[in-house]
């Protein structure tokens, strides 16, 4: 595969490269050359490159139980919208599944 430089340095990488390495915009590569060749490989992001994400001053916090309420509303939307499917908890912690449309 080939890529062009641009006239500021940049350089666009073909997408089954960066479908392959799981990158999208704003990736970090880190970039070496080696004999002459270019070696790149994505950075993995460290916890300090994420800290205060989930700080939002203002903001209420919220307990476990809303944060679970809140991931199963969307999860069941989810599935219902592109699946026709529902998924309730069970009292055992799994996930039950059943066909809401008769797909």
């Amino acid at each position: 595969m080939y890529a062009t430089v641009s006239s500021k340095g940049q350089v666009t990488l073909p997408k089954a490269i960066r479908d392959q390495l799981g990158l999208s915009e704003g990736a970090r590569l880190d970039l070496e050359v080696v004999d002459g060749s270019l070696r790149g490989r994505p950075v993995s992001r460290t916890a300090l490159d994420i800290l205060g994400a989930l700080c939002q001053p203002g903001r209420k916090a919220v307990s476990v139980e809303e944060m679970k309420e809140a991931i199963e509303t969307a999860a069941t939307a989810r599935y219902r919208n592109n699946y026709g499917l529902c998924w309730t908890a069970s009292a055992m912690g799994c996930a039950v599944i059943r066909r809401t449309t008769g797909r």
